[in-house]
């Protein structure tokens, strides 16, 4: 609400292929070696943080630290379903703002 919005910029979104690989790097190590029932719920996840890297980052830090079972990995992919549907689009939108700044800005660390 108190953000300084008269400055836009720019982004690139990860796509969901390149987003499930990040997650996978992030989560499994560089091998990809992850249990194959998990993959339709990982992209489904990284579909739901909408292409912004850090929102995927921070998904991957909460899936690496679970057991790497399919009812885990959908408990967390209702759990954020849910906290998607409990905001007001307005809060979402602040939300999306702010991780997209993060999200160019990570770029330049």
């Amino acid at each position: 609400m108190y953000a300084y919005t008269s400055i836009r910029r720019e982004i690139n979104l990860v796509n969901l292929e390149n987003g499930w690989k990040l997650l996978c790097d992030k989560v499994f190590g560089p091998e990809h070696d992850h249990p194959p029932e998990l993959e339709e719920v990982g992209k489904e996840i990284v579909e739901k943080c909408q292409g912004l890297l850090l929102a995927i980052l921070v998904m991957a830090g909460r899936l690496s630290k679970i057991p790497r079972t399919l009812e885990d990995w959908k408990d967390v992919c209702r759990a954020l379903s849910k906290s998607i549907a409990s905001h007001h689009p307005r809060v979402l939108g602040a939300i999306t703002s702010c991780l997209s700044t993060s999200n160019h800005n990570f770029f330049y660390l």
